[in-house]
């Protein structure tokens, strides 16, 4: 049995348009098989086609009725779905009057859209610093993958090169005589943190390339001299007042070629272990590149580090030493220094 539609009188309010809407999903699912659409609002087929409807709380989703049509081959209809979406916009376009391959071919070229609020982060910058975003409240570090290089601590040139990527704000890792250490400029101390995932609050030491550099760079008490004399370059860290930064520890290590490094970026560098924060020191040039591989741009490869104890941190601050922590150097050693000073 065929149902035609009969004409009317086009839509003149939304009302009026959902309801003759309504009254053509009634026609198809008693088998209509003209386009009471296209007669009902005055519209070509084509019209259907060129159509966009902004939906911004709905997805419409097609979907085939089986025994719908008129019987006589014609394509069978889809009813028109609303399903929730919730702060998204969704682009649809009308397919009602078209045939039903066309119909589903015009949904697969027309997917839905969503639109979602996303982090935007500088491509030009190293490293950002950790922020707090939405993601599902997960605190997150963001970190731009950097290429990393390897390369040969004796080949010509190595030490210069490392210095100038350190100078122009690059992290740098290298051997020293206990581990690898990872090392940035003055300037750009913080992308030490990102890079380890270093835990702020955690001062950061400094190692320089000779004692001679220590009276520079902090207030240096006669205890604290006579340790550096009798220790450097070796496994003793000294924690003393730098001037304008507060309490810093210095150090010198015993590794000719970390020491080179030092001297060429100036004779001090802030220097820590060239490993992600709870994990291993890295004892070679590929356990560093294992942990850290895209979060810094070169490798001094100078074979396997000594590893072992590592130093002995003394707060010299104050006329009153204190060991902060035990190492290489034992106290009784300490205590043998201490005792020829005056």
């Amino acid at each position: 049995m065929k149902h035609e539609a009969e004409p009317a009188e086009a839509a003149k309010t939304l009302n009026d348009a959902r309801r003759l809407y309504s009254d053509v999903l009634q026609h198809v699912h008693e088998g209509g098989g003209r386009d009471p659409v296209g007669i009902h609002l005055r519209r070509t087929r084509h019209a259907d086609l060129l159509a966009h409807v902004r939906e911004p709380e709905t997805r419409i989703v097609g979907e085939p009725i089986a025994d719908a049509g008129d019987g006589a081959g014609r394509g069978c209809a889809e009813v028109t779905i609303e399903r929730p979406l919730v702060g998204a916009d969704v682009r649809v376009r009308p397919c009602i009057g078209t045939s039903t391959e066309l119909r589903r071919q015009v949904l697969a070229e027309e997917p839905a859209k969503i639109c979602a609020d996303n982090l935007v982060v500088d491509k030009h910058t190293t490293f950002v610093d950790e922020k707090s975003c939405d993601f599902g409240h997960v605190r997150t570090a963001i970190i731009h993958e950097v290429k990393t290089r390897l390369l040969a601590a004796d080949s010509p040139g190595a030490v210069e090169e490392a210095a100038a990527a350190l100078a122009h704000g690059e992290l740098v890792a290298f051997p020293t005589d206990t581990v690898y250490g990872l090392s940035a400029g003055h300037e750009h101390v913080r992308k030490l943190y990102g890079a380890k995932d270093r835990p702020k609050e955690k001062r950061i030491p400094v190692l320089l390339s000779d004692i001679g550099n220590l009276e520079a760079s902090a207030i240096v008490t006669p205890i604290a001299r006579a340790l550096a004399q009798r220790f450097w370059p070796g496994p003793l860290t000294i924690i003393l007042v730098a001037p304008r930064r507060g309490t810093l520890a210095f150090r010198v290590p015993d590794h000719p070629l970390a020491r080179r490094l030092i001297a060429a970026s100036g004779g001090g560098l802030p220097v820590t272990s060239a490993n992600r924060s709870g994990e291993p020191d890295a004892r070679t040039a590929q356990e560093v590149i294992a942990q850290l591989d895209g979060r810094i741009a070169l490798v001094l490869d100078g074979g396997t580090t000594p590893g072992g104890v590592s130093s002995t941190v003394v707060d010299c601050t104050t006329d009153q030493i204190k060991i902060v922590r035990q190492g290489a150097i034992s106290a009784a050693e300490i205590d043998g220094v201490l005792a020829t000073v005056a």
